[in-house]
C-alpha cells in the first residue's frame, strides 16, 4: 500500500451527525435499559420496511433465536441454506431443531427452492431463507412451498436491510414476506446500533410472543414467569444510535446503490461473476460479491489486494460441513461458491475514485500477477 493512501475497509458505518444528541437525550433522561426510545425505534423501522410490528433485541443472533423460539419445538426439522453465516443455524439449533441444509441457487446463492421441497419430510416445521449480502431469496417460491406443506418462513434480512422481492403483485421489503423477518444492526450493516437487531412481522400474536419471550417471559403479576424466556431487551443506548440512524437510511441506502454501480462498470471483462438478484427484486446493496474464474489462486488474490491496503472478505464455508454439525451431504453449487467465492469491500463511504483503485487491483493481479 502507497504511504499515502488510506486503507479500504470491507465495511464501515455511516454517521448521520446525530448520534450524540440522541443517545445525550437518553442519558439526560436517566432510563438506560428498555425504554421510549426503543419504542420510538421499533415504530420507525416498522413503517419503513412496511411491518405492522417491530421487536428490538440485543443482537442480529439474538433476534434469530427469539423468532425461532416462538415457532420451532425441539426435534422439529429446519431448512436453512448451506451458505450463510453461522447464526442462522446455531439459532434453530439453540430451539433444539434438527438442521436440515439446502443447496443454493447459483445465480443468487441464496436457497434453491427445488431442493427445500425436496428436503422436506413430515417433520419439518420451518424454512430460513437467507438474503445473502442484500440478494432476495425466492420469496415467490419459497412462500408457494410453504403455503402447499404449512411451514412456518422466517428470513433472515440480516444483510438486506433495503431489499425487496415478491415480483410485481407483491413487491415488498423482505422480512416482510414471511411469519418474520430478523434484521442486524452490528457494525458493518447499512444502519448500526454497534450490535443490535430487530424481528418484524404483520402477526399480532407473534409480536405479543415475542415481546414476551423478550423480557424474561414475566406475567403482568410481577416477578411470575410462565415460561423459560430470555433477556434480549435493547438498550436505550442502543436504541438512540438506531434512531439516528433512521434519519439517514435512505441516503446510505442510494450511496450504496452508487458503490454497487461503479463496480458494476469497473468489473466490466474481468473473470469475476457477481451474484445477482432474480429478475424484479430489488439489491439491498449490503456487498458486492463475486466469483472468481476456475483455476485463479484466491488466496494469492487475497495477499495481493491486502497489500494494497484493501480489505475483503471470504465467502461464508459450506456450514454442514463444519465441526458442530459434520455432515457428508454435498450440495453442487454451494461447494464452489466457497472456495471461489470474494467478497469486496462495499460501504456508503467508498468513493468512485476507491472502487477504481479496488478493481485496478484485482485487474493489475488477474491480467500480470497470477
Amino acid at each position: 500500500m502507497t504511504a499515502t493512501r488510506t486503507a479500504i475497509r470491507a465495511g464501515q458505518p455511516s454517521w448521520s451527525g446525530r448520534e450524540l444528541e440522541f443517545v445525550e437525550r437518553v442519558i439526560q433522561s436517566g432510563w438506560l435499559t428498555q425504554g421510549v426510545m426503543v419504542q420510538q425505534f421499533e415504530e420507525e423501522f416498522a413503517a419503513w420496511v412496511g411491518a405492522a410490528h417491530a421487536v428490538a433485541t440485543t443482537s442480529g443472533t439474538t433476534a434469530l433465536h427469539l423468532a425461532m423460539a416462538a415457532v420451532i419445538r425441539p426435534g422439529d426439522e429446519v431448512i436453512v441454506p448451506a451458505v450463510t453465516f453461522v447464526a442462522t443455524a446455531n439459532a434453530a439449533r439453540y430451539c433444539g431443531a434438527r438442521l436440515v441444509f439446502a443447496d443454493i441457487d447459483p445465480v443468487t446463492w441464496t436457497l434453491d427452492p427445488a431442493d427445500v421441497e425436496d428436503r422436506i419430510t413430515p417433520k419439518t416445521q420451518a424454512i430460513i431463507p437467507v438474503h445473502l449480502y442484500g440478494v432476495p431469496a425466492d420469496m415467490v417460491e419459497i412462500k408457494k412451498i410453504a403455503l402447499m406443506y404449512n411451514l412456518h418462513v422466517v428470513e433472515d434480512c440480516a444483510e438486506a436491510i433495503g431489499a425487496k422481492a415478491g415480483r410485481e403483485w407483491d413487491f415488498r421489503h423482505v422480512g416482510t414476506l414471511g411469519d418474520a423477518g430478523v434484521f442486524s444492526f452490528f457494525a458493518n450493516k447499512t444502519i448500526t446500533t454497534g450490535e443490535g437487531g430487530m424481528i418484524v412481522t404483520n402477526n399480532a400474536a407473534l409480536a405479543k410472543e415475542l415481546r414476551h419471550l423478550r423480557g424474561q417471559a414475566m406475567t403482568e403479576r410481577r416477578y411470575w414467569h410462565d415460561k423459560v424466556g430470555f433477556n434480549y431487551r435493547m438498550t436505550e443506548m442502543q436504541a438512540a444510535l438506531g434512531c439516528a440512524q433512521m434519519t439517514i437510511v435512505d441516503d446510505v441506502l442510494a450511496r450504496r446503490r452508487k458503490v454497487v454501480g461503479w463496480y458494476k462498470r469497473e468489473l466490466e471483462g474481468l473473470d469475476f461473476t457477481l451474484q445477482r438478484t432474480h429478475a424484479g427484486d430489488r439489491h439491498g446493496c449490503w456487498a458486492v460479491a463475486g466469483l472468481l474464474g476456475e483455476g485463479i489462486p484466491k488466496e494469492r488474490l487475497v495477499a495481493h489486494m491486502t497489500e494494497r491496503g484493501i480489505e475483503t472478505r471470504p465467502v461464508f464455508p459450506v456450514i454442514a460441513h463444519m465441526p458442530m454439525y459434520r455432515r457428508t451431504d454435498v450440495f453442487d453449487y454451494a461447494e464452489g461458491m466457497a472456495w471461489r467465492g470474494l467478497v469486496l469491500p462495499t460501504h456508503g463511504e467508498m468513493t468512485e475514485e476507491d472502487v477504481r483503485y479496488v478493481v485496478g487491483s484485482m485487474r493489475e493481479f488477474l491480467e500480470v500477477g497470477s
